[in-house]
C-alpha cells in the first residue's frame, strides 16, 4: 500500500507522515512533483480490528432462507410488481 504526502499542504513538522511511520510505513521516495511517498508491504500490515465503541454486526439472513415474497423484491432489484 502506498500513500503520498504533499508537504506544502500540511503543517510544518519534524518528520512528515509520522502517524504513517508509527503504523509501519517506510519512506520509499519522492514523486517528480515533490510528494513524499510512503509505503508498507501487505505482509507488514497489522491485522484488522474493530474500532472502539463500534456497533456489532447485524445478523445476516442468506437469500436461501428468506421468504419468497422478500426474495422476489431483491431479485427484481427492489422493483415490485
Amino acid at each position: 500500500m502506498v500513500t503520498f504526502i504533499d508537504r506544502d499542504k500540511v503543517r510544518r513538522k519534524r518528520d512528515y507522515g509520522r502517524c504513517y511511520r508509527k503504523a509501519g510505513f517506510k519512506v520509499i521516495g519522492e514523486t517528480k512533483g515533490g510528494l513524499l511517498a510512503l509505503g508498507i508491504e501487505l505482509a507488514d500490515m497489522p491485522e484488522p480490528d474493530q474500532p472502539i465503541g463500534a456497533q456489532r454486526a447485524l445478523s445476516f439472513m442468506p437469500f436461501t432462507d428468506m421468504p419468497s415474497s422478500v426474495y422476489s423484491i431483491f431479485s427484481l432489484g427492489g422493483q415490485r410488481g
